[in-house]
C-alpha cells in the first residue's frame, strides 16, 4: 500500500460536520478500517467510492447532530405548510386524484418526449474532432431544377488534401458494400466500406484491439467490429488472423473496433482500404466523370467554409466542363438533424420535428398547468373562509403564497413519481413506434437536476396563478358572506379556451398528416407492386441468370423475370439530358436512368403508350425506353422512332407511363431506361397469379440455392418495400396521435373536476329551478351550456390557427392534399360531443334527484 493512499478528507470533512460528536471516533476508525481493507483487495479508485458511499450512509436521523439548538420559526412555519397541505390533498381526494393525474400524463409526455430529443441530438458528437467534420456535396442546376447530390469524383479527396492547407484530413469512401465472409465454415453477410486517405483521424471509433495509425497501412488488411469478430473469432483477439471474402480474397485483420453506437449517422460492420496499387484503382485516380463516392474532410478550428467551398468548386472546374455544379461543405452536426435540401437550400428535416415535438410536449404540461389553475381557483370559495380566517390570525399574503405554493409543490412530487413509473411502463411501446432504443437512468446525477427543475418548474407554474388570486381575498368582505369566485369566470375561461385550443389544434393536424399519407398512397404508382419480388444479385447469381430464369419459368410458379441494375424502389443514376433533334440550346433538365434485360415492362406491369418493350434482339442495345415525363420535358411529339444521343445514338422504341420509384411525394422525374442486360446488380421476379407466395418461394429457394448453395436466399417484396416510403410520416402521426389523444384526456379531465364542482355549487339553484317546474333536459342545458360555449370558441380560434400551419406542411410536399374546413368542423363537434358528454353525465344524477332532498340538504 502507498504511503499516499489516504481516506478522501473531503469526506472526512463532511462526515465530522454532520455526525453526532459521541458516534465520531467509533463511526471514523470503522470507516478508515474498511478501507485500507478495500485498498489491499482492489483498486484505490473503489476504496474512495466505498468510503463516500458510507459517509452518505450515516446521513440518517439517529447520526444527525443538531446543526441548530433552538428551534427555527421558519422551519416551524414549513412543516405547518406541509401539515396543512397534506390535509387538504386528503380532504379533496376527487380533486387532488384529477390534479395529480392530468400533472402526471403532461409530465409523463414532456420527459418521453424530452428523451427522445436528447438522443436524436446526440448524434455524432462522441467524434473529438465533431465540430470540424464535413461532408463535401454539390448542388446541381439543371435549367432551374436544382438537385442536391452527395456523390463525387474519387480524385476530388486528394486534391483538396493536397491544395487546401486549411484542410487537416481529407478521406475518401463507398457507400455501404453488401459483402459475404466466411472462415471456412460460418458464412455471414456483412455490410461495410472501403476507405481511402486516413479514415480513423479524421473519426473517432474506440479500438478494442490494433492500431488506429496502422490498421490501414495494407490494402490486404481489415478492420472489424466487435460484433463481427465475436461471430468468427469466439470474443479473442483476431489481429493477425485471417477472414476470407465468399469467392474472393483473403484479408488480414488488423484492428477490433466497438460497434458504431446507435447515435452514429455512419454505421458499419467492417473498414476496408483501397488498393492504390491496383489497376482499377489507378484509373480511377484521373477519373473525373465519375460520381460515385463520399468526400469527408475536417478543418482546422475557426476555418471559413466559403473559402473551403470556393477552392473545392475551383478544383472542380479545373478538371470538369461541367459548369452548373456548386461545391459546398455539409457540418457533422446537421447530417442528422439538418439532412434534407429543397432547390439546392437546406430545408431542414429532422430539426423540423424535434422542434415540433418539443412544442407539443410544452403544450401538454401547459394543458396539465391550466387544469391546476382552473381547479384550484374553482373551489376558492371552500378556503375563502379559511384564508380569511387566517388572515386575521396574522398571516400576511407572503405566507399563504408559499402555503399554495407548498400543496402545489406536494401534488407536483407525487405527480412526478407518477409520471417516473408512466414512462418506465409505456417506453417499450414508444420505442417500438418511433423505432427508437430511448432508456431513462435513473442513476444519472443530470437526470435528478432534470427532474427537480421539472417539479420546480410545473410546481411554479400550476401554483402561481392559485396561490396569487386565493391569497388576496379580503378577510372582512368573505367572513360578511362575499363570494369570490363570481369575478373569476373570465380568467378561467380564458384558460379552458387555451386547452382546447391546443388540443383541436393536435386532432386537426393528426388527422391531416394521416389524410395526406393515404392520398399518396392511393396515388397510381404506375406499375403493379402486388406479387413482385426483387432478389439481390449476389455470389453466381447473375452469372447463372439464364439458367435461373429458365428453371423459374418452367416451375409454372412465375409469370415473368427480368434483371435490372437498380431496384424498382430506388433510383441510381442521375444525370444532365441527352441531346436530341430540336432541343432548344441551353436547355438543362435533370433525367434518372436505368439499365436492364428485356421483359422489363412485362415483369414491372407498367403500361406502354406508346411502342414496344425489349424483346431481347441485338436492336435493343441501340434502343431506349422513355416515361411520359420525359417526353413531356423533351417536348417530343410523335416520339417513337426518333433519335437522342447519349453518348451514342439511341432509337426510341416505347413510351412508358410515369412510375413512381423515388418519394411518393414528389413528381416523377424524366426518365431513360436503356438495355444492357449484363449490367444487372438485381432480379425482378412476377409471381403467377393463381400461385400463393408461400408455395411460389419454396419453390424459388430451392432453384437459388441450387446455384447459390453458400448463401441464403433473399428477396423483398416490392410492395412492402415501397411501403417502406410511409414509414417516417406514418410514425410522426402515430406519435402525434397519442399525445393528441392525451392532450384531449387532461382536457377531459379538468372538464370532468370543473363539472363536478359547478354542479355542487350550483345544488341548490337546480332543485328551485326543478321545485319550479324546470324539466331535466333544461337543468342539462342551463349547467353545459357555459363549458359548451367555451368549446365553440376555441374551436373559432384553433381551425384557422392550424390552417395556416398545416398549409405551410404540406407546401413540403409538391403532391399534397387540399385543406378541407369540413375536417375542423368534424374535430370540432367531436370535442363538443365528448365535453356535452362529460358535463352532462355529472349533472344528469343532480337534474334528476329530488328537489326536497337537496333543499334540506342545504
Amino acid at each position: 500500500m502507498s504511503s499516499d493512499q489516504h481516506p478522501p478528507s473531503r469526506a472526512q470533512k463532511f462526515l465530522r460536520f454532520f455526525l453526532k460528536p459521541e458516534l465520531w471516533e467509533e463511526v471514523s476508525g470503522d470507516l478508515d478500517e474498511q478501507f485500507y481493507t478495500s485498498i489491499r483487495k482492489g483498486s484505490s479508485r473503489k476504496a474512495y467510492w466505498i468510503y463516500w458511499l458510507q459517509v452518505l450512509h450515516y446521513l440518517r436521523p439517529f447520526a444527525v447532530r443538531k446543526l441548530i439548538n433552538t428551534p427555527s420559526n421558519l422551519s416551524i412555519m414549513y412543516q405547518h405548510n406541509l401539515l396543512i397541505g397534506w390535509r387538504t390533498i386528503r380532504k379533496n381526494k376527487l380533486f387532488s386524484i384529477i390534479n395529480i393525474g392530468g400533472l402526471a400524463l403532461g409530465m409523463a409526455v414532456t420527459i418521453l418526449i424530452t428523451l427522445w430529443i436528447k438522443e436524436e441530438i446526440s448524434y455524432d458528437r462522441f467524434h473529438k474532432n465533431y465540430s470540424n467534420i464535413y461532408q463535401v456535396i454539390a448542388n446541381r442546376d439543371f435549367n432551374g431544377n436544382i438537385f442536391t447530390d452527395r456523390n463525387m469524383v474519387f480524385p476530388l479527396a486528394r486534391f483538396i488534401d493536397e491544395e487546401i492547407p486549411q484542410v487537416d484530413h481529407a478521406v475518401w469512401m463507398t457507400h455501404g458494400q453488401t459483402v459475404q465472409f466466411t472462415d471456412g465454415i460460418t458464412i455471414t453477410q456483412q455490410r461495410g466500406h472501403q476507405v481511402g486517405g486516413p479514415f480513423f483521424d479524421l473519426l473517432n471509433w474506440t479500438f478494442i484491439h490494433g492500431n488506429a495509425s496502422t490498421a490501414l497501412n495494407d490494402p490486404t488488411n481489415i478492420v472489424l467490429t466487435r460484433s463481427m469478430a465475436d461471430i468468427y473469432f469466439k470474443g479473442k483477439n483476431p489481429v493477425g488472423k485471417t477472414i476470407r471474402i465468399l469467392q474472393g480474397d483473403d484479408l488480414t485483420v488488423a484492428a477490433v473496433v466497438e460497434d458504431p453506437p446507435a447515435n452514429s449517422s455512419i454505421s458499419f460492420d467492417f473498414i476496408r482500404p483501397f488498393d492504390i496499387g491496383d489497376p482499377g484503382i489507378k484509373k480511377l485516380e484521373n477519373h473525373w466523370n465519375n460520381y460515385s463516392w463520399n468526400i469527408l474532410i475536417s478543418t482546422e478550428d475557426h476555418t471559413n467554409m466559403k473559402s473551403i467551398d470556393a477552392a473545392i468548386t475551383d478544383i472542380m472546374e479545373r478538371h470538369t466542363e461541367n459548369s452548373n455544379s456548386t461545391y459546398f461543405t455539409h457540418p457533422l452536426k446537421d447530417w442528422h438533424l439538418r439532412a434534407e435540401f429543397n432547390a439546392g437550400i437546406n430545408s431542414g428535416g429532422l430539426i423540423q420535428y424535434l422542434q415540433l415535438f418539443g412544442l407539443v410536449a410544452a403544450i401538454i404540461l401547459i394543458i396539465a398547468c391550466i387544469n391546476f389553475m382552473n381547479l384550484s381557483t374553482a373551489r376558492s370559495s371552500n378556503r375563502a373562509t379559511e384564508i380569511a380566517v387566517r388572515k386575521t390570525l396574522g398571516s400576511n399574503r407572503s405566507q399563504l403564497i408559499q402555503q399554495f405554493f407548498f400543496e402545489t409543490i406536494i401534488l407536483t412530487l407525487f405527480a412526478f413519481v407518477l409520471a417516473i413509473i408512466s414512462v418506465y411502463l409505456v417506453l417499450p411501446y414508444f420505442n417500438l413506434i418511433a423505432e427508437s432504443n430511448l432508456t431513462l437512468d435513473l442513476f444519472d446525477p443530470s437526470w435528478w437536476l432534470v427532474g427537480l427543475v421539472i417539479i420546480l418548474l410545473v410546481g411554479m407554474i400550476a401554483g402561481s396563478y392559485p396561490a396569487l388570486y386565493l391569497s388576496g381575498f379580503k378577510p372582512v368582505s368573505i367572513l360578511k358572506g362575499a363570494k369570490p369566485m363570481e369575478k373569476q369566470h373570465l380568467p378561467r375561461g380564458i384558460l379552458v379556451v387555451f386547452q382546447f385550443v391546443a388540443s383541436i389544434a393536435l386532432i386537426s393536424g393528426t388527422l391531416i398528416v394521416f389524410e395526406q399519407i393515404n392520398h399518396v398512397k392511393s396515388r397510381d404508382v404506375g406499375y403493379d407492386p402486388d406479387n413482385l419480388i426483387m432478389i439481390p444479385g449476389r455470389g453466381d447469381i447473375l452469372q447463372e441468370y439464364e439458367v435461373i430464369k429458365n428453371e423459374l419459368l418452367a416451375s409454372g410458379r412465375v409469370q415473368s423475370v427480368t434483371r435490372t441494375r437498380s431496384p424498382i424502389t430506388q433510383i441510381w443514376w442521375r444525370s444532365p439530358a441527352p441531346n436530341w433533334p430540336g432541343r432548344p440550346p441551353e436547355t438543362d433538365i435533370l433525367f434518372s436512368g436505368m439499365t436492364t434485360g428485356f421483359d422489363f415492362v412485362k415483369t414491372m406491369g407498367i403500361s406502354m403508350q406508346q411502342g414496344r418493350d425489349f424483346t431481347g434482339t441485338p436492336g435493343d442495345t441501340a434502343s431506349v425506353l422513355l416515361n411520359e415525363a420525359a417526353v413531356k420535358a423533351m417536348q417530343l411529339e410523335d416520339p417513337i422512332g426518333k433519335q437522342i444521343e447519349y453518348g451514342d445514338p439511341f432509337t426510341i422504341i416505347g413510351i412508358m407511363e410515369n412510375a413512381i420509384m423515388e418519394s411518393p411525394y414528389e413528381q416523377v422525374s424524366p426518365l431513360m431506361v436503356f438495355y444492357a442486360p449484363d449490367d444487372a446488380g438485381y432480379i425482378h421476379v412476377r409471381l403467377a397469379d393463381n400461385v400463393g407466395p408461400v408455395d411460389a418461394l419454396a419453390a424459388m429457394e430451392t432453384i437459388f440455392t441450387e446455384v447459390n448453395p453458400d448463401l441464403p436466399f433473399e428477396y423483398e417484396f416490392v410492395d412492402e418495400e415501397f411501403g417502406k416510403k410511409f414509414a417516417h410520416e406514418e410514425r410522426i402521426s402515430k406519435i402525434i396521435g397519442a399525445f393528441a389523444a392525451i392532450a384531449i384526456f387532461i382536457c377531459c379531465l379538468g372538464l370532468l373536476g370543473m363539472a363536478t364542482f359547478t354542479v355542487q355549487k350550483r345544488t341548490r339553484e337546480i332543485a328551485v329551478r326543478k321545485v319550479l317546474g324546470a324539466s331535466v333536459s333544461q337543468v342539462l342545458i342551463l349547467i353545459s351550456r357555459d363549458f359548451i360555449k367555451l368549446v365553440l370558441i376555441a374551436l373559432i380560434i384553433a381551425g384557422p390557427v392550424t390552417y395556416l400551419i398545416a398549409k405551410n406542411w404540406l407546401e413540403n410536399y409538391e403532391y399534397r392534399i387540399a385543406l378541407n374546413p369540413l375536417l375542423f368542423l368534424l374535430v370540432g363537434a367531436f370535442v363538443v360531443i365528448i365535453s356535452l358528454s362529460i358535463v352532462c353525465v355529472n349533472a344528469l344524477q343532480k337534474a334528476r334527484a329530488n328537489p326536497v332532498l337537496s333543499l334540506h340538504d342545504e
